[in-house]
């Protein structure tokens, strides 16, 4: 195995610590940006707080919570019949209306006019689910139900099916000429599924429910499902500038060396099998002398794997301990650091209030030396967070107190050329994203990654860009010398 790292230059000490975790963690199969997956009831009981049932004058169908300000994702076709709504869960009925509909994507949005007590926003995973290990999927909704003579109602009780996976391609549902991307599962789904999530195995949304297999939507195929994939309704909402809560991480099994095992043992059961198979022939042809042998020889094997498992297990013990205690050495290196540097700071403050206070205390003025002037291609370096020390201060409990840093560099040719602005992580609890390609692409702790002036960057749950907080710096920098 080759194990290369890509991390920025550190002190010797740290770089080395973190290459070498990562080498471990990538010798016994682990995976690091990824969730894992729930059982059958950990996930129902996960997902049924976030599912809803709409009904209205045309008739009834499910969606899903969005976020704490009410609002709920469905499809079109379960809204276009009317502008009011009540939205179910459980006993709780509230009141909602048409935010926002799309009929060629099917997607909508409504509105409740108060969030429902005992309802959880949902997670939306915008990486495609053919990168998980895992294929199975829950769809979750409140079906239709027909008997004979009756007409169809809709069930009151939140329903679960189980399925998987088929594949994602780009079509059309029929109206306009709209192409998008959608998901064929095995999951059973009936009307009253419309607009229902389709949860992965780890509980996050990866499609909207939406149709059957039928001519209007997939001609001369029967047995599957239709969902959007749900980065096209978190493109649309991010349009709106809608709050909702996205992940990128894979769905993977939880236990890769169980899996591991499981494959190697499929395949040592069918060559036992072969192997058992000849061993009879043979005995058969031998007598009682040669099952004897083969007796000795299989409690031998038995021995041998059961020896060749205690070894294993001891060496995923051993590196597990390896990897916590790396951890630990660096969140503790880390910690010393910030601390030095915080106390350095205050002690920088407390000299100069010293010196102001005896030269007012004289009657006379104190001159401080003027700086020594930078180059003007210099790079300006923009320390952004909450805390009192830096250059550009955000107010918002999801702001690191030094969370980021901007650099923004003169241009090379004086005769008119652009700035350029790099935007790097500085240990913040919440990280540093920028949004790119419909996406939030986190920043890391290196160099720093290369950002336009009108981008969109996020500092925890803060949004701005990098030409505003320029022009903050610019303007704080103003009044200061006014002052």
């Amino acid at each position: 195995m080759q194990c290369t790292s890509k991390l920025p230059r550190r002190p010797g000490k740290m770089r080395l610590a973190r290459l070498a975790s990562l080498c471990v963690l990538a010798g016994i199969g682990l995976e690091l940006q990824a969730a894992t997956t729930l059982n059958d009831d950990e996930l129902e009981a996960k997902v049924q707080r976030m599912v809803v049932r709409i009904s209205g004058e045309g008739g009834s169908g499910s969606g899903f919570v969005l976020n704490r300000n009410g609002f709920v994702a469905t499809n079109h076709h379960v809204v276009d019949e009317g502008r009011q709504f009540d939205v179910h869960q459980g006993r709780t009925r509230v009141n909602a209306s048409v935010f926002w509909s799309d009929p060629a994507l099917d997607l909508a949005i409504i509105r409740m006019e108060r969030r429902l007590p005992s309802s959880a926003s949902v997670t939306l995973a915008v990486r495609s689910p053919l990168d998980s290990s895992n294929r199975e999927v829950l769809a979750a909704g409140f079906p239709s139900i027909s008997k004979a003579g009756e007409v169809e109602k809709s069930m009151h009780s939140l329903t679960y099916t189980y399925g998987k996976l088929s594949k994602l391609s780009e079509a059309r549902w029929g109206v306009g000429t709209t192409t998008m991307q959608r998901l064929q599962h095995t999951a059973p789904v009936n009307p009253g599924n419309s607009g229902g999530p389709l949860f992965d195995m780890c509980g996050r949304v990866i499609g909207v429910n939406t149709a059957k297999a039928n001519a209007r939507v997939s001609p001369n195929v029967s047995g599957v499902n239709w969902a959007s994939l749900i980065s096209e309704l978190a493109r649309e909402l991010d349009t709106l500038r809608l709050r909702f809560e996205m992940t990128d991480e894979p769905c993977h099994l939880p236990d890769v060396e169980r899996m591991v095992q499981q494959g190697v043992h499929g395949l040592k059961g069918e060559l036992a099998n072969d192997l058992q198979d000849a061993l009879d022939q043979m005995a058969r042809s031998q007598g009682e002398e040669f099952e004897e042998v083969v007796d000795l020889l299989l409690r031998i094997s038995h021995r041998d794997a059961a020896q060749s498992r205690a070894w294993r297990m001891t060496i995923l013990a051993v590196a597990g301990a390896a990897i916590v205690l790396v951890g630990i050495a660096v969140f503790a290196f880390t910690s010393f650091r910030r601390s030095i540097l915080h106390a350095m700071t205050r002690m920088q403050e407390g000299a100069s209030r010293v010196v102001r206070s005896r030269s007012s205390r004289s009657g006379k003025a104190h001159r401080v030396p003027a700086p020594q002037q930078e180059r003007p291609d210099a790079p300006q370096r923009l320390r952004i967070g909450r805390g009192r020390d830096v250059d550009v201060a955000l107010s918002s409990e999801s702001v690191s107190r030094l969370h980021a840093e901007l650099v923004i560099h003169a241009p090379s040719d004086r005769r008119g050329g652009r700035r350029k602005y790099t935007l790097a992580d500085r240990g913040s609890t919440n990280g540093t994203r920028v949004f790119r390609h419909g996406r939030w692409e986190r920043v890391g702790e290196g160099l720093g990654e290369v950002v336009q002036p009108d981008e969109r960057v996020r500092f925890g749950d803060y949004e701005t860009t990098p030409r505003t907080l320029e022009t903050r710096h610019r303007a704080a920098m103003n009044r200061a010398g006014s002052s």
